[in-house]
């Protein structure tokens, strides 16, 4: 999975990125997996959310569909998705 998954990085006491080389997987993850590769993921989770104790407005409610919609297509036998596709 490291090919979807992003590198994890800390911060130091100046706001400065220390690479740890290490990746995170955060839930909900969604991952599509075509020949033992990961392909593709998605949280699931609307771009403009951003206060994850808000009520979603339905433009979220829609976003979100269409990320899964888009990993779930890429499992279809007839659609054949290219990496970061969705």
């Amino acid at each position: 999975m490291k090919n979807v998954l992003s590198d994890y990085s800390l911060s130091d006491a100046e706001g400065n990125p220390v690479e740890v080389g290490e990746k995170r997987i955060y839930a909900p993850n969604v991952v599509a997996v075509v020949d033992g590769e990961a392909i593709e993921m998605t949280e699931g989770i609307a771009d403009t959310l951003e206060d994850p104790y808000s009520e979603l407005t339905e433009d979220m409610i829609e976003d979100s569909y269409d990320k899964l919609d888009c990993i779930f297509k890429c499992l279809e036998k007839s659609v054949m998705c290219k990496k970061n596709s969705c």
